[in-house]
């Protein structure tokens, strides 16, 4: 639930599908009087109504748009769980290129460290789906909304924009001059309802603007505006309904194309995502600028709809890249470039400098990247704390040491109201967070989660804003209340949900009649699918496999060839097959499985679900088969079979390594994991983390000593807080061991 003028406010697409009747054309002002528009209040549905959950989601604007943005978060998951990670359509892609008259003869440009990472967005996405079915609209300035405005309308009883919008301004006068350390009557600032005229004006309209044409952002409109403020500024303002369904058909069009040719991807939204094509680009041997030039074509001929693509050598660099291309175009930040393009980038643009910290770094001096390199690392830390600081300075410098994240991770499952919210008594309440509760359990289903910390946020109107509220049925200007319930299990229940959420709204002795909104949110989940899934560990494991397979097929080796070291690898097999019998029992042979869910865990660990680690197992397998006989992870393991150099039998070790695995392999597998350049995911940590806990209950302290300064140092060059975030966790859980078992923790110098 974010403020009117800091966030979105959460609308209802058609304010007529809220309501039993049908509301009286407008014709004249003097007959459209207060007494019908009372009458129509009466009739229309608040939270009050059994049904009002489900038609305020069925119509909800913002609701659509983040569903959106989750369904294809979890398309790209689902994908990689079941690729094989091999592309055909490579192939013809690069005949494509080399086919068409229009191939660039550029050579290779360079990006730093050799990664190359695309930033795909589509150009207005709202609008350029919407003018499909309106090509007349082309050319002219159009905005996507639900209302047309510049409709008179007679004004409600109770209504007080004035006092609303002043309260308004007051709180954020107030955040932002505490954030750049200025009195409240000294700081200057536009908010979005300066320009919104009163209820009965003709540019008095709240509906917002989803999204809006170069046309109309020439005008000075932009993505987020009250139609009431735009027309003042462009009156020939054009506008075009939601298109949901055609916004899903584009979006699919859109992710269908990249993942023909990798998988490699974080999805942002419905039509943004983060693409890392080194190992494309690599492996069809064509060039950035052709590669980008092909892609962009087939999209727009596929979904008819224009985008731009940005490549740096991160997600940063890729991000301000589409910026600089946009409409319809392509930019290459090569690192050549690099340093004069930060110099004039405005701070106001870096991802994560929202408006607070912009004012307070201007408050200093300071606009753009080029001139904060004057501050060091200790000075921007001082100013903006530690992380943010931190940050900046990476940013400002186009450094960005955060990784592509392939596999998205739900943190939150939440559902929330802040329209219609108008309850007479305690009794309506309770039915209503009834009703939420449900909502909430339908979604932990659909993502198939559960969570162990129940969140109750409320939007109380605050006591000087008045009783109606600007927007008709909106939440207007209120207090925000959150307050949480930690739960012993993870649950999924709605019983149990509605149970603790009444509780917390019962404990705030609030007055039903002035809530504004109510939401609940889950945190702390943890997963119910117990498939097994693509990490970084088990991709680098299915590469190694594929990569023997590929080279024993290149080498025309007979598979039934009973040569000595074809021999060896059977025995191998053997011992791989024999270990799939050990899994089940390897968890009870452990004195310390019990002590996966440490009692000392910080909030937001990953919990150590020990169901979650077995299903993974069984891909860690294939890593035995090219690594019992090769010195590096990378170095092919049926080499040694063609040359007959070495026939020396590995002896079957006692479970000393990850799954058996031998000891002096297991800092290979750790390496390649470490150095995979992708954020860790919570299988692989799991794994590694139960690893070392055996170790503790085998009193194999030595080695685990050497393991443990080995993930502090690489872990520490990394950088990266996630990574960071791993070793805290996996030693968390070692020390807990270490008590259990030896009644001390390990000494970690």
């Amino acid at each position: 639930m974010k403020d009117a003028t800091t966030g979105n406010i959460q609308e209802i697409t058609n304010i007529n599908n809220l309501t039993s009747i049908v509301q009286p054309k407008v014709e004249n002002d003097s007959k459209f009087n207060i007494n019908e528009i009372n009458k129509i209040s009466q009739v229309t549905k608040t939270a009050a109504d059994p049904n009002f959950i489900s038609e305020f989601y069925n119509n909800s604007r913002l609701h659509h748009i983040s569903q959106l943005g989750a369904c294809f978060k979890q398309y790209v998951n689902d994908l990689r769980e079941k690729s094989n990670f091999l592309f055909p359509l490579r192939a013809k892609m690069k005949e494509g290129i080399l086919s068409s008259v229009e191939q660039s003869k550029s050579s290779q440009l360079n990006f730093e460290k050799g990664k190359v990472i695309m930033h795909i967005d589509m150009d207005c996405f709202f609008v350029s789906v919407g003018l499909r079915n309106r090509p007349d609209l082309r050319g002219k300035p159009v905005a996507v909304t639900h209302s047309k405005g510049g409709q008179f309308r007679s004004k409600r009883s109770g209504v007080d924009r004035n006092t609303e919008f002043k309260l308004y301004r007051q709180r954020q006068a107030k955040q932002i001059g505490k954030a750049a350390g200025i009195p409240e009557d000294e700081v200057e600032f536009e908010s979005r309802v300066d320009n919104v005229g009163d209820e009965d004006d003709k540019y008095g309209s709240l509906s917002e603007i989803a999204s809006c044409s170069y046309e109309a952002r020439a005008k000075g409109i932009s993505n987020g505006m009250f139609m009431g403020a735009a027309l003042r500024l462009c009156p020939d303002l054009q506008t075009i309904p939601y298109d949901f369904d055609g916004y899903k058909e584009v979006a699919f069009s859109l992710y269908n194309t990249i993942v023909q040719y990798t998988l490699d991807i974080e999805a942002v939204s419905c039509d943004e995502m983060y693409v890392d094509c080194s190992e494309l680009l690599k492996d069809i041997e064509i060039s950035v600028q052709d590669f980008a030039t092909y892609l962009r074509t087939e999209i727009k001929s596929k979904t008819g709809c224009p985008c731009s693509t940005g490549f740096g050598s991160n997600r940063l660099q890729a991000r301000l890249a589409t910026k600089h291309a946009k409409p319809d175009g392509q930019f290459f930040l090569v690192a050549e470039l690099v340093e004069d393009f930060m110099f004039n980038i405005k701070l106001r643009d870096l991802p994560g400098v929202g408006r607070q910290t912009a004012q307070k770094l201007e408050s200093i001096g300071h606009q753009t990247c080029g001139s904060l390199l004057c501050l060091s690392l200790v000075s921007l830390q001082q100013h903006l704390g530690n992380k943010t600081g931190s940050l900046l300075y990476d940013q400002c410098r186009g450094r960005d040491p955060i990784p592509l994240s392939f596999f998205t991770v739900r943190k939150s499952v939440s559902a929330e109201v802040n329209y219609g919210i108008r309850f007479e008594n305690n009794t309506q309440c309770e039915e209503f967070l009834k009703q939420l509760s449900l909502e909430v359990q339908s979604r932990m289903h659909q993502y198939k989660v559960v969570g162990k910390c129940i969140t109750l946020k409320l939007m109380i109107r605050a006591e000087d804003a008045p009783v109606e509220t600007a927007k008709f049925l909106g939440h207007g200007f209120c207090n925000v209340i959150n307050k949480s319930s930690s739960l012993n299990n993870a649950t999924n229940d709605s019983d149990v949900i509605m149970r603790e959420t009444i509780l917390l709204w019962k404990k705030q002795h609030i007055d039903p009649k002035e809530m504004r909104g109510v939401g609940i949110q889950i945190t702390k989940l943890e997963s119910v699918n117990f498939k097994p899934l693509k990490g970084t560990i088990n991709k680098f494991l299915l590469n190694v496999k594929t990569k023997t397979e590929n080279k024993r097929e290149s080498l025309n080796i007979p598979h039934g060839s009973e040569s000595a070291n074809l021999n060896q690898c059977k025995q191998e097999l053997s011992i791989e097959n024999n270990l799939k019998t050990t899994l089940a029992s390897a968890k009870q042979k452990s004195p310390v499985s019990g002590l996966m869910k440490s009692p000392l865990r910080k909030r937001g660990r990953p919990p150590k679900n020990a169901k979650g680690h077995i299903p993974s197992r069984n891909l860690v397998d294939n890593f035995i088969k090219g690594s019992l006989k090769k010195d590096t992870p990378y170095r092919d393991p049926m080499i040694n079979i063609v040359n007959h150099e070495k026939e020396v039998i590995q002896k079957e070790e006692k479970s000393e390594g990850l799954l058996r695995l031998p000891w002096e392999k297991i800092r290979e597998l750790l390496r390649a994991w470490l150095d995979s350049g992708q954020t860790p995911l919570l299988l692989d940590v799991s794994m590694v983390s139960e690893y070392m806990c055996e170790m503790v209950a085998n009193r194999n302290i030595e080695k685990l000593y050497v393991l443990v300064k080995f993930l502090r140092r690489r872990t520490s060059e990394i950088g990266s807080e996630a990574w960071k975030e791993v070793y805290r966790s996996i030693i968390e859980n070692v020390q807990n061991a270490m008590i259990a078992v030896y009644g001390s923790p390990l000494f970690i110098d």
